[in-house]
């Protein structure tokens, strides 16, 4: 799921703006995206045909609430969700622009070396990655080596469910 696409002249636009049976372009890999939502599920953008390198598309109902949440934790107009870097080849979940801080949530796995990997590229644009892991994969018993590679880097855990429940 994805909040945000590019239209048909390569603006960056919203769910909440956007119009159905469109195809816009997925932030990322460039590929048809399409709206989907109603009543009982949030508008959000999917993949008419999914990639299997295209992170954006892998992203779930708890991921996109855990990024709203930080956008209403943060300044008003200070914080963007899914924000591009073009010259690292990312897509920030969440960066908070004024503080140059990255917030990267994490519920699905993820292998020490990509998240060595994208800390990497955004401190050589000046910002700091603040890691957010999903207690339903990771905060267990055994840690991950993704976590273990983070023990002395900032990063938190969350509880939030589907419906915005929970806490960081």
């Amino acid at each position: 799921m994805q909040l945000y696409a590019l239209d048909s002249k390569g603006k960056i636009i919203h769910a909440q703006q956007a119009l159905r049976q469109t195809d816009y372009h997925c932030l990322e890999c460039g590929g048809t995206s399409r709206l989907r939502g109603g009543p009982h599920r949030q508008r959000h953008f999917f993949h008419v045909d999914p990639p299997l390198t295209c992170r954006q598309h892998q992203k779930g109902a708890i991921h996109l609430k855990l990024q709203s949440h930080l956008q209403q934790l943060l300044p008003e107009g200070d914080c963007r969700l899914e924000m591009p870097f073009p010259s690292i080849s990312r897509i920030a979940d969440v960066a908070w622009q004024s503080k140059k801080i990255i917030f990267e949530i994490q519920c699905s796995p993820i292998s020490k070396d990509e998240v060595k990997q994208r800390n990497e590229n955004y401190t050589s644009l000046g910002y700091e990655v603040i890691w957010i892991f999903h207690d339903e994969r990771y905060n267990q018993s055994r840690l991950s080596a993704a976590e273990l590679f983070l023990s002395n880097s900032p990063h938190y855990f969350s509880n939030m469910n589907e419906d915005g429940i929970g806490k960081i």
